[in-house]
């Protein structure tokens, strides 16, 4: 997924971004789709990471993930792009409390680099 840029405020798309939505799968499955968690780590002025613990719900099953939408501010426009757990090592200011909300034996993901780098990440700015 690219970047999509428009003119709101940073309230705006956080709201915009974690707000809760319903859709239908291409299996026919209905699905709400829950954030339970979000917060936003500010890189620089222009630039910040918005984390989102998200819930898919269906009759079926319950999936969470945790979503990483990287915020930047360019000529008075905000843009976003979506980043999952899957996709790779990013960013790694998640807040650790993320990390036990969706736990990997459970919902998946990748301890050996990830979430290792996310560790790692915070030690770092605790000895500071």
């Amino acid at each position: 997924m690219g970047w999509f840029f428009e003119e709101v405020t940073l309230q705006q798309k956080i709201a915009e971004l974690t707000q809760d939505w319903d859709s239908t799968g291409p299996d026919s499955v209905e699905y709400k789709d829950i954030c339970l968690a979000h917060a936003y780590v500010a890189e620089t002025e222009n630039f910040g990471v918005l984390w989102c613990v998200r819930e898919r719900r269906s009759n079926e099953s319950t999936e969470r993930r945790i979503v990483c939408n990287i915020i930047e501010s360019c000529n008075g426009l905000l843009g976003h792009k979506e980043l999952l757990e899957t996709d790779g090592p990013s960013y790694f200011s998640v807040p650790l409390s993320f990390l036990s909300m969706v736990p990997l034996e459970v919902h998946g993901g990748d301890e050996e680099w990830w979430r290792e780098a996310v560790f790692a990440y915070s030690n770092e700015g605790q000895q500071q």
